[in-house]
């Protein structure tokens, strides 16, 4: 909440920093041999993600109309419980490595960078 209020950051900018950040993380979780190690990236890698949620649900409400909030949510939501369903599934089938995590520290890092490109700031304007 704190980074969102700050002038020069934004929501914009703490959405984008922090999925850059996570994604900075998770790559480094690939190299974890302790379960110490195990135990850190996992955390701070949770820690940036949930100030990714914050701003997250933060940004979005002010930039998507209302009359389309409750589907795009609704479809967001969906498709993140699909998603969520499918890592056990490959795991099963696959087999266990650290390619999910490279897969999902990429995604992370250009989520990360599109949040940076998008040409809205709401801080400090009315919401659609």
């Amino acid at each position: 909440g704190w980074l969102i209020g700050l002038k020069y950051i934004g929501r914009r900018g703490t959405l984008g920093y922090s999925l850059i950040v996570t994604a900075v993380f998770l790559f480094a979780f690939t190299t974890a041999r302790t379960e110490a190690a195990n135990l850190g990236f996992n955390c701070v890698s949770t820690f940036t993600q949930y100030i990714m949620w914050g701003a997250l649900y933060c940004y979005t409400p002010e930039v998507i109309p209302s009359l389309h909030r409750g589907t795009g949510t609704g479809l967001a939501s969906a498709f993140n419980r699909i998603c969520g369903l499918m890592a056990p599934i490959i795991a099963t089938y696959v087999g266990f490595s650290d390619v999910p995590i490279y897969i999902s520290a990429a995604l992370y890092a250009v989520a990360g960078i599109l949040s940076l490109l998008l040409p809205f700031e709401t801080m400090g304007k009315a919401s659609l």
